[in-house]
């Protein structure tokens, strides 16, 4: 199997030739800016309770999913995969009068869960 030709460090004014972006210096430099950024990003967006997502949308979200247990995306296509999140179709922050509307939400896996938001997009903050 080809292996990747070595490159040099994405740091401006390193050379020192690496097999990824960055020489282990300059990876940790990146990676606490990328910390940092996210740290920032999401201390802006408030709680969760902030955004809608409150013990009335806990209680919505028990019962959506005791009605709707299994992924309704995989089901569609054949497949029987247990559902573990419960995804709006109007997001709440486009109109949070309809958040606890069962109508519109939908019971998805994990990985159906990503394709609709993003990866990591659901998880819990520190």
């Amino acid at each position: 199997m080809a292996t990747r030709p070595l490159q040099f460090c994405g740091h401006m004014g390193c050379s020192e030739l690496v097999s990824g972006r960055y020489c282990p210096e300059h990876q940790a430099e990146h990676d606490a800016r990328e910390a940092e950024k996210q740290a920032r990003y999401s201390k802006s967006r408030g709680s969760a309770s902030s955004q809608g997502y409150d013990a009335k949308w806990r209680a919505v979200r028990l019962a959506y999913l005791s009605r709707h247990p299994l992924c309704e995306d995989c089901l569609a296509d054949g497949k029987t995969v247990t559902a573990e999140m419960v995804h709006h179709t109007v997001p709440v922050k486009v109109d949070r009068s309809k958040r606890l509307d069962m109508t519109l939400l939908r019971a998805l896996c994990n990985e159906c869960h990503e394709k609709c938001e993003g990866p990591g997009r659901w998880r819990k903050r520190t």
